[in-house]
């Protein structure tokens, strides 16, 4: 399978400026393929910059996107001429187009719009609908490179409508992508990469771990045939539940909280946070729906423990922090318990961290979601 690179064009984006959003989305349709992206750059208005970025390219695929404009700063087109040897040339075609849009917008089309029309000699040239910047495809070496506009719109329209085509058919593309993502709660990164490392290193499927705070996602890709693909990925999902079945793990297309919300609606079973830790932040994400009863009440100790409940339709959460040490320089230095009761059982939960920051908070949520589904199974 090919692999490709996306080069983002424009001093604004090196600058911060503007945030490219065309490169990831891009990299989204090209995994759809199997087509894996390896290298994303940002690159400033330079021509040598340019060249240099191309020269050093190893990817069978190039994507460039904008400097196409009819600006000085708009160097994509001597850039890629330049590397591929090739001269520039005014495609009457493409300046037929750029005229006639002009024209049909009441405007007068200006020396500097003739550039838009100059294409490298052998390249393609892709005709734009939504702009007046033309785009060009041009073969180098063992490479394709595409040069696109960089405005949004225009980009995707050309990419779903020309580009993945043309991929498709120039690479014999038929295999296909397929994911799932298991949430991991109750156990940290390197303890989830320590049970299950050794099914990291298979090319097929593929597994990765993304950590959140208090949550682990294993995603678990697989290319081929439909069928094939299904195949892959239940076996090594089969692999990892087995290996992690000491701890929580949702498969289904559901966020831990929607997961736990469903689980106690379904036990018929209210809520009913005392919090002297996180000021309120917990029962407001538990909290939001509104099929589910959750009552929260924050503060010290002696405000909520007349609110402790012992019916049996009612769980109770009772979380209470400490630090050991006040210095905010050292917010480590707390500790934090959990109770959770419904009158007929009981758990209880020490965990060596205070709770101050929205780190703190988050992973502290995904810890309780964590034991009130255990607690609810």
């Amino acid at each position: 399978m090919p692999k490709a690179e996306i080069y983002a064009l424009g001093s604004e984006i090196v600058l911060g400026q503007t945030i490219d959003t065309n490169s990831a989305w891009i990299s989204s349709k090209l995994n759809d393929l199997g087509i894996e992206t390896v290298k994303h750059v940002a690159i400033a208005d330079d021509i040598e910059i340019i060249k240099s970025v191309l020269n050093n390219s190893t990817s069978e695929i190039i994507i460039i996107g904008g400097g196409l404009g009819p600006t000085e700063d708009d160097l994509t087109r001597e850039a890629i001429a330049e590397v591929t040897g090739k001269t520039l040339y005014k495609d009457p075609k493409l300046l037929e187009e750029i005229e006639n849009r002009f024209r049909k917008r009441g405007f007068i089309l200006t020396k500097n719009n003739d550039k838009q029309a100059m294409i490298p000699e052998t390249a393609n040239a892709i005709h734009n609908p939504n702009g007046t910047a033309p785009a060009f495809s041009i073969k180098w070496q063992d490479k394709i490179i595409y040069a696109l506009p960089g405005v949004p719109h225009e980009m995707k329209w050309l990419f779903e409508n020309v580009v993945l085509p043309e991929l498709i058919q120039s690479f014999s593309i038929k295999t296909k992508i397929e994911y799932e993502t298991l949430k991991v709660l109750g156990m940290g990164e390197s303890t989830v990469d320590d049970k299950i490392g050794d099914l990291m290193v298979i090319d097929n499927p593929v597994v990765g771990l993304l950590a959140h705070p208090g949550q682990v996602d294993v995603r678990i890709t697989a290319t081929g045939e439909d069928n094939e693909r299904k195949t892959l990925i239940e076996q090594t999902k089969k692999e990892i539940l087995e290996r992690l079945k000491e701890t929580t793990i949702i498969s289904e297309d559901l966020t831990p909280i929607e997961y736990l919300q469903n689980l106690l609606i379904k036990n018929n079973k209210d809520l009913i946070i005392l919090d002297q830790a996180s000021n309120g932040f917990i029962t407001s994400e538990i909290g939001g729906n509104p099929n589910l009863n959750v009552t929260g009440v924050s503060g010290r100790s002696s405000e909520v423990e007349k609110f402790q409940t012992t019916t049996n339709d009612t769980i109770s959460v009772s979380i209470k922090s400490e630090y050991l040490d006040k210095n905010v320089n050292n917010l480590a230095k707390g500790k934090t318990y959990i109770q959770i009761s419904d009158g007929t059982k009981e758990i209880t939960e020490y965990q060596q961290f205070g709770v101050r920051s929205k780190i703190d908070k988050q992973r502290l949520l995904m810890l309780i979601v964590h034991l009130l589904i255990k607690f609810c199974v």
